[in-house]
């Protein structure tokens, strides 16, 4: 989980930069860096959902994690576009990079949570 972790921040970070890329090389270091980091985040989804929440409903919460994805994109995308219109791509792009990275730290509460859980639950078995 650690690994899925530090890549959704490291594209959130790397996507706060896009509007500093002032040159091919610099955009061509940009693409490369997001790709290592956008990898891992794709490939480990149903792991991290399996870690989270276990395999027996792993099916629904792909849906959901895949529901709330397309929801993201559909809402999303014109929104900051409406922002990027008014304000300037900049603060679209980085505002995208701080909600990528805001999730993050949501996820890695919900993961405190559940070993919270886990160990709470232990504890009962134990003393039984």
């Amino acid at each position: 989980d650690a690994f899925f972790f530090a890549s959704q921040l490291l594209v959130g970070a790397v996507a706060c930069c896009l509007p500093f890329c002032w040159n091919a090389a610099s955009l061509l270091v940009w693409s490369a860096v997001y790709g290592c980091g956008i990898g891992p985040v794709i490939a480990m989804v149903s792991v991290v959902l399996s870690d989270l929440f276990g395999t027996k409903d792993l099916a629904l919460y792909h849906g959901v994690s895949r529901t709330a994805e397309g929801a993201g994109n559909l809402i999303g995308i014109p929104l900051l576009s409406l922002l990027a219109e008014k304000q300037g791509f900049t603060i679209a792009l980085v505002l995208s990079g701080a909600l990528v990275s805001f999730s993050t730290v949501f996820l890695i509460l919900l993961e405190l949570v559940q070993r919270w859980i886990r160990r709470s639950g232990e504890v009962r078995e134990s003393r039984c």
